[in-house]
């Protein structure tokens, strides 16, 4: 998958990135390189202490949606070589 807008540089960058660090990669993961959701609020939304996590982003239900869609099409262009 060629990355064409912003967005989805950003978010291929931050699947990249966890997948390198941590050899699996999940939206979580990518919501959180991105800074849009704080590690230490999916804890608590994991919990129960957060009712979900649109609630908490730092942006809108539908940028979130945005990304993770972003997310589905990398994953599905297949992952990079020697992954």
């Amino acid at each position: 998958m060629q990355p064409a807008s912003k967005l989805e540089r950003r978010v291929v960058t931050a699947a990249e990135q966890a997948l390198k660090r941590r050899h699996h990669v999940s939206p979580l993961d990518v919501l959180t390189g991105l800074g849009w959701v704080p590690l230490g609020l999916i804890t608590d939304w994991r919990q129960g202490r957060v009712p979900d996590l649109e609630a908490v982003a730092a942006v809108s239900p539908d940028r979130l949606a945005d990304a993770l869609e972003i997310f589905h099409r990398w994953v599905k262009s297949g992952l990079p070589a020697g992954r």
